[in-house]
């Protein structure tokens, strides 16, 4: 072997040793570097679109004006306050001339959860409620108004069950005029939060 050979595998194995020493790592690392941009660039670009979703989201809720959104909160609130239903319910049936015998809040019934039977979905509305028994007591004449009231009222309030008593009768017949018919008037109203 001569010298010529010598250098030749020198080289030869320089150039490998470059390779795998210097060349290879660079190029991994301008690989991930590379991935880096282009992860980068993609969720630069799902931010861009996602800001520009909410810019025209923001541009729709300005072109609503402040009565109508104060208003729609109010008829579909997130949360159900005892408190103030029961303080509305009481007050509406004062205004019409009636007693409240009994005003008991329910438990609230969260939303059930999206049901899968026999492969038939049933999405949830994702609405909870609460019920308010209520018992009132008076003329049948502000008993209507009472209820033309409660159709009138800010948020949602639904009647599930009507339960009328106390009504004078003799021989099944009612013996007094309906202006000044007296009997109790036992209601299950239910109300919505979203």
């Amino acid at each position: 072997m001569g010298y010529k050979t010598i250098t030749q595998i020198t080289l030869a194995a320089l150039s490998l040793i470059i390779i795998f020493v210097y060349i290879q790592p660079t190029l991994i690392t301008i690989g991930d570097n590379q991935d880096q941009l282009f992860e980068y660039t993609d969720t630069a670009n799902k931010a861009s679109e996602l800001n520009s979703k909410l810019s025209e989201l923001l541009a729709a809720e300005q072109s609503f004006k402040k009565a109508d959104i104060e208003a729609l909160e109010t008829y579909l609130p997130s949360t159900i306050d005892d408190m103030t239903v029961m303080a509305d319910i009481t007050e509406m049936v004062h205004k019409n001339g009636l007693l409240v015998d009994e005003l008991i809040s329910g438990e609230l019934q969260s939303p059930e959860e999206n049901i899968i039977f026999e492969g038939e979905s049933i999405v949830s509305d994702g609405v909870s409620y609460k019920d308010f028994i209520l018992t009132v007591s008076g003329p049948y004449e502000p008993f209507k108004a009472m209820l033309n009231s409660f159709e009138r009222n800010k948020y949602p309030l639904e009647f599930i069950e009507l339960t009328l008593s106390g009504f004078a009768e003799e021989d099944g017949t009612v013996v007094v005029p309906l202006d000044f018919l007296k009997g109790k008037y036992r209601m299950v109203l239910r109300t919505y939060a979203f």
